[in-house]
């Protein structure tokens, strides 16, 4: 996600590496939240007041983590630039094309 951090955005990459075996929407924006505000020492109060943007990939948003994440921060969608990560979708077309030239 994006951040602005003390009047420069700065990205923040966010990995989460225990996810646990319930993989539901729900379930996968508490872990990220966790991770953020344990590991990264992101308060709850600084996510609402300085997070712009999510991306992520396709499965993130076919089980909606955006949406459960900002109820959980306590943000409106309408303030937050979600969308699927770029590098994702390329990662997808490289492994299609070489799925039908094999």
């Amino acid at each position: 996600g994006i951040m602005l951090v003390e009047g420069e955005f700065r990205s923040i990459f966010l990995g989460c590496l225990t996810c646990g075996v319930n993989l539901d929407g729900e379930h996968t924006a508490k872990n990220a939240l966790e991770v953020l505000e344990r590991m990264v020492g992101l308060s709850k109060v600084r996510l609402r007041e300085q997070w712009v943007s999510f991306a992520a990939d396709g499965a993130y948003f076919s089980t909606r983590v955006e949406v459960h994440l900002a109820r959980l921060v306590g943000v409106s969608l309408d303030w937050i630039l979600a969308g699927w990560d770029d590098a994702h979708r390329l990662e997808l077309v490289v492994n299609h094309i070489r799925k039908d030239t094999a």
